[in-house]
């Protein structure tokens, strides 16, 4: 708002209650009424004007202010500008336009706090209720006789059809109107309210609930007057009440604007939980909680990435207009630093989020840093794992090329070799003989020295049938006993497969190399979303996972799942090798 529209209507409003007291108490006023009311009406039109023009100087884009300032000047002019001055055509409008202030106290509880009424209904709503004020005056001014109430007759500039019947009629029925459309208002308000999230529950409460005692001070009000055998008391009674209960309004407004204050505030309690470096999440936690709303999440902007992320590294998508998501970006010497993402009532308190946001500005750049470098670990993570899919791919194919291309030819050739003896008459040259036989041997002994490379490198039965199946056949070709004690009933990825298989084929290996064991034991289960694999024997201990090439390029296969392997080998106890693999 401009200086100069503040001084205007900040005069208006001065003139208007001048004008108020010289037109009511001393010009034609009806009988001087009482100082005390006057002084009540004065204080409920200065508390709203005033009360608007704080919120119109604040936020001079929304449209409460604005309101709040109309609401003071419709109070005053129709119930005291026009209340005490004898003439036919304050009385006419003060009849018209008594009421106005009803109707946009209505819009306020449907704008509030951002200024603009959201939905169709609520519209409707509105429009109902500027037509009820307006029209429905002037639906009883054209049969109302002023001299039935023992006043000039002319006071009416409306009167077309002078019948007290009608407008007993005319007004019971504007009555019940009025009523109706009081309750359907709350009842939206109320579900409203009910569907609204917390930091939205925060900001309406202090003026949306005094908005609904003030309409329900008004319905009593408008029952009390038109009931003749309650005491003379009791209208005066509800009238002062409806009058107090409208001036909670601007209360209402200035307690909300307290309470924000209030939270703004608790920024210096933010600054000195933030003193110390906050753990994973403390962040987040703590500005959910100054902030007030639980769904906060920040994303983290990686400059260099040009992307939003997590704490925990991963790529995050802002959400869009309409997604019931708001987003607030903070930036660094005009820099993103990051992003938060809150309900959609806080841009309501933009200056409690700016507030916020400056105190976590360093925590933020400071857990920045961290989200960037575990997003460099998770693509350092990811492509370990691309790295052993590409290897284990590898294997599959080298392991299908032997067996299609070298070993069918080796099969081949000891098949001619078994033909070529066969067709040889026995005796006929010995020496022959020999050869082709000790030849054959040789093709035989190769061929499974093959068969036992291409398994070693990635056997076809992990590929085909699956972990337990593959578990079976080792178990079955190993040089000492073993026990199976379980294997996993259900396929699993192929790079798990690979890893658990692998595990048990290295130590079943070293078993036999340098354990010096008599039996071992192998056990693959599945729980809860990890294959667990164990392998152990009864031989001399004194294993160290990282002292041979093998074990520990498992120890990194199986690092790069996000699973573990742990070696406990005390000398003369045996050997147990256990892994953990996340099937996911």
């Amino acid at each position: 708002m401009s200086r100069r529209l503040f001084a205007v209507l900040s005069a208006a409003g001065l003139v208007a209650v001048i004008a108020t007291f010289v037109l009511g108490a001393f010009v034609h006023g009806y009988g001087r009424p009482e100082t005390w009311r006057i002084g009540l009406d004065l204080g409920v039109g200065v508390s709203f004007i005033g009360t608007g023009m704080i919120a119109w100087s604040r936020r001079p884009s929304n449209w409460i202010g604005r309101l709040l300032v109309a609401t003071g000047f419709a109070w005053l002019l129709g119930h005291v500008a026009l209340a005490y001055v004898r003439s036919p055509a304050t009385y006419t409008l003060r009849w018209l336009l008594s009421s106005v202030y009803l109707a946009i106290l209505v819009q306020i509880l449907f704008a509030f706090p951002s200024g603009r009424v959201a939905s169709r209904l609520q519209r409707v709503l509105c429009l109902a209720a500027y037509g009820d004020a307006v029209f429905g005056g002037l639906a009883t001014l054209i049969f109302l006789d002023t001299r039935s109430r023992g006043l000039n007759p002319n006071l009416n500039l409306l009167l077309l059809f002078p019948d007290h019947r009608l407008f007993t009629l005319a007004d019971f029925l504007l009555v019940a109107l009025t009523i109706g459309l009081t309750f359907c208002i709350l009842t939206v308000f109320v579900l409203h309210w009910g569907r609204a999230t917390g930091p939205a529950r925060r900001i309406i409460a202090p003026v949306g609930w005094s908005l609904a005692l003030a309409a329900l001070a008004f319905v009593a009000d408008t029952i009390a007057s038109r009931t003749p055998a309650l005491p003379s008391w009791a209208p005066v009674a509800t009238a002062v009440t409806q009058t107090c209960a409208v001036m909670l309004v601007p209360i209402g407004f200035l307690v909300g604007l307290l309470r924000s204050q209030l939270a703004r505030s608790a920024v210096g309690d933010l600054v000195i939980e933030l003193g110390e470096t906050p753990k994973p999440r403390r962040l987040q936690e703590a500005l959910a909680h100054a902030l007030g709303d639980p769904s906060l999440t920040i994303a983290f902007w990686l400059p260099e990435r040009q992307i939003y992320v997590d704490e925990a590294g991963h790529p995050l998508e802002l959400p869009e207009g309409g997604s019931g998501q708001a987003v607030t970006t903070l930036l660094q010497a005009g820099e993103p630093v990051a992003a938060l993402i809150h309900d959609p009532a806080l841009a309501e308190e933009p200056r409690l989020v700016e507030a916020v946001s400056a105190a976590a500005r360093l925590a933020l750049e400071n857990e920045r840093l961290h989200a960037d470098l575990r997003a460099r670990l998770e693509e350092i993570r990811a492509s370990r794992v691309r790295i052993v899919d590409a290897a284990d791919g590898a294997r599959r194919r080298l392991e299908r090329d032997l067996h299609d291309g070298a070993q069918q030819r080796l099969v081949g050739i000891a098949l001619a070799l078994r033909f070529a003896l066969a067709r040889l008459q026995p005796g006929a040259d010995p020496e022959v003989d020999h050869a082709l036989a000790e030849a054959s041997r040789e093709l035989t002994d190769a061929l499974s020295e093959l068969r036992e490379l291409a398994r070693g490198i990635h056997p076809a039965i992990l590929t085909e049938e699956g972990l337990g199946p593959a578990l079976e056949s080792l178990v079955e070709r190993a040089t000492l006993p073993v026990i199976l004690t379980s294997i996993p009933s259900a396929r699993l990825p192929p790079a798990v497969e690979a890893a658990a298989y692998f595990i048990v084929s290295e130590a079943l290996a070293n078993v036999a190399k340098y354990a010096r064991a008599t039996c071992a034991t192998v056990s693959a289960t599945d729980v809860g979303g990890r294959i667990v694999v164990e392998v152990s024997d009864d031989g001399i201990g004194g294993a160290d996972a990282m002292r041979g090439t093998g074990l520990r390029g498992l120890v990194d296969r199986v690092a790069a799942l996000d699973g573990s392997v742990r070696v406990a080998s005390p000398a003369g106890m045996g050997t147990t090798v256990h892994a953990e693999i996340p099937c996911a």
